[in-house]
């Protein structure tokens, strides 16, 4: 079978036999250009000393911490998380204590996550969600008072929302938006005034928002641009003004736009980048 494990001989790391039979037709060159999948992805944010701090699955589904230092030196790869606890790229958030802290889908379809301490140490990976509960990289968001959302697609093509009150205490999955509603990894803010808004790849290559208002109710999902356009996992930033962008990949691996004013008022999508342009 394609995923089944072969050992390369130099080092006898278990690898998919794939890969193996790709290494040994480049005259086994481990690193041809043919031979690399689609990697999970990684995470990264800004600290107040200068630092940056990415997340990266490692080997054997392991999690990786890397920093870069306000000196701009990189430093070496770290194993926050051992193996076997990372399926999904990371999401990243830091509070303003200090504290960082990393979502991942673990085994089992959970959802985990790994803390780093502002005196350095780093804790986890806990389970904040249990089994078949997380079937994406999940996405994260923080409001004002501390309290944080993570938002991931759940069982039946669902959308689960877990999240952590400033007391620190975890509660849920919930589900935001019922089967069938939920076919990629989400992404997620919040506006000034305590809205949340979750934007997923939705049924027919639709692009669904699914969104909590500042009284803390549900609502959703809204289909915020129409079949055929979205062709994978959105990403989304909002402005001062309140204005929302979403992009993702449209027909013919373009990039599109679809946006919402601050008025709540969406419009596109539009074409950002053209033909062959986005995978």
């Amino acid at each position: 079978p394609f995923w089944d494990s072969a050992l390369l001989e130099e080092d006898q790391t278990p690898r998919p036999a794939w890969y193996t039979w790709c290494v040994a037709a480049h005259n086994d060159d481990r690193h041809a250009v043919d031979c690399m999948r689609p990697g999970y992805g990684a995470a990264i944010t800004y600290t107040p000393d200068g630092s940056l701090q990415a997340a990266t699955v490692g080997a054997n589904q392991s999690l990786n911490s890397v920093t870069r230092l306000p000196s701009w030196a990189w430093q070496n790869p770290v194993s926050v998380g051992g193996a076997g606890t990372v399926y999904s790229r990371p999401a990243i958030l830091r509070d303003p204590s200090d504290n960082l802290f990393i979502f991942t889908q673990g085994p089992s379809n959970t959802l985990q996550q790994t803390i780093r301490y502002p005196n350095g140490a780093w804790a986890g990976p806990y389970q904040i969600a249990g089994p078949g509960t997380t079937f994406s990289a999940p996405a994260v968001v923080r409001d004002p008072y501390n309290n944080v959302f993570v938002a991931a697609q759940g069982p039946s093509n669902t959308l689960q929302i877990t999240q952590r009150y400033n007391d620190w205490s975890w509660h849920g999955p919930f589900q935001a938006a019922g089967a069938g509603t939920t076919f990629s990894a989400p992404a997620i803010t919040m506006d000034k005034f305590d809205n949340v808004f979750v934007l997923a790849q939705g049924p027919s290559n639709t692009l669904q928002l699914t969104q909590r208002y500042g009284d803390w109710s549900w609502h959703g999902p809204f289909q915020a641009a129409g079949a055929g356009t979205t062709f994978s996992a959105p990403a989304v930033t909002m402005d001062t003004s309140n204005n929302l962008f979403v992009v993702a990949r449209g027909v013919g691996n373009t990039l599109q736009l679809t946006q919402r004013y601050g008025d709540w008022s969406w419009h596109g999508p539009f074409q950002a980048a053209g033909l062959d342009t986005t995978n």
